[in-house]
């Protein structure tokens, strides 16, 4: 380059991508929603009274005594130990708006949860079922899928691509294909796509006044498309006993004005506290199930400031340096005086004993 020449260097870009931001979104609308329940509003200073179930949940009233029942409770599943028996009891006949069922893996939380669902959907209550991952809401999914004397109506939300593929026929999308108005809805997209595709170019070209008739006939025809859609999608939700999503995609506009007699949310502890009120504020009672330790915003709760794991078992430790002798890669001595290594066997066996509900 001549010294006369200057290099000019362009200004330099970083393109980042962000995450879909409509989980953020929906978590944050969950507690905006919360709290103009428990804060006054600008223009009042009265507070209004929020549902029985947020109230409890933080402590701003006591649960609500169980009704009254004469009959005794007679299980479905007739394979339930005595501590899923007692566990299955304590939520149906016992606990308020909120109830816990805790305990290590391989305890049948799981075979629990799905006896309670069981015996709800018996007595004509709406059940919410979400989890922190996809794959929690599936597994549950696929319990309550199984053959049955009697089935359970239930529809599972969220892009079918994100569902296994032996249980997308429970999918919104699949079962709007199988109603009544699918066809008059496929029957309009195409028709909307052969406009589309002679506005594009396709056969006689149009011009003028012609061609913008044709973009407005696009236009209502893609209304009468989202209406109708909505009416299908009103309609199979509409059969549902069962609906399962993730939590956030329990914020989705499908279910804007849905409520729900129970939420249940499986794992809770993989699902962060703003994404829990999302079903949460949809409910009337909520069940939690979990491994070990409680939730945070239960462990700030009056109602479980004294719950704990006693038997709780200390982290399994595995290390490949297993020969060093530096006292930071021991295995310490948890506070019962067991080692921190368990094996899978006893790991079982305690959690056996400690299955119960709060």
């Amino acid at each position: 380059l001549s010294a006369s020449r200057s290099l000019v260097f362009r200004e330099l870009k970083q393109y980042l991508k962000v995450a879909n931001p409509s989980t953020s979104q929906r978590q944050l609308s969950a507690l905006q929603t919360l709290l103009r329940q428990l804060l006054p509003s600008p223009d009042s200073n009265e507070i209004s009274t929020p549902s029985p179930l947020p109230s409890v949940l933080l402590g701003l009233a006591s649960p609500s005594p169980p009704p009254p029942v004469a009959e005794p409770l007679v299980f479905i599943d007739e394979r339930l130990n005595p501590s899923q028996r007692e566990a299955v009891h304590w939520v149906l006949r016992e606990a308020g708006e909120v109830a816990l069922i805790w305990g290590p893996p391989g305890t049948g939380k799981t075979q629990t949860l799905v006896e309670i669902i069981r015996q709800l959907v018996a007595q004509d209550q709406r059940i919410l079922i979400c989890g922190g991952s996809n794959l929690s809401v599936d597994n549950l999914l696929l319990r309550l899928s199984l053959p049955a004397p009697i089935p359970i109506p239930l529809t599972r939300l969220g892009h079918p691509a994100r569902v296994l593929s032996s249980l997308v026929a429970h999918t919104l999308d699949s079962q709007s294909l199988r109603t009544d108005s699918s066809e008059i809805l496929i029957g309009i997209k195409r028709e909307i796509e052969g406009i589309q595709e002679s506005l594009n170019g396709g056969g006689k070209r149009l011009r003028g006044k012609e061609r913008r008739d044709k973009w407005g006939e696009v236009k209502e025809l893609r209304k009468e498309y989202r209406k109708r859609e909505g009416g299908v999608v009103k309609e199979v939700l509409g059969r549902a006993q069962v609906v399962l999503a993730t939590c956030h995609g329990a914020g989705s506009r499908i279910l804007e004005r849905d409520t729900f007699d129970v939420v249940i949310i499986d794992e809770a502890a993989q699902a962060v506290e703003p994404s829990c009120w999302i079903p949460i504020l949809k409910g009337k009672k909520l069940i939690l199930v979990r491994r070990f330790s409680l939730p945070a915003m239960l462990r700030s709760s009056q109602l479980f400031r004294q719950a704990g794991d006693h038997l709780q078992l200390p982290p399994t430790i595995k290390s490949l340096n297993g020969d060093r002798k530096d006292k930071k890669f021991r295995a310490k001595p948890a506070a019962s005086g067991v080692t921190a290594l368990k094996s899978r066997s006893e790991e079982r066996r305690v959690g056996k004993e400690c299955l119960c509900s709060v």
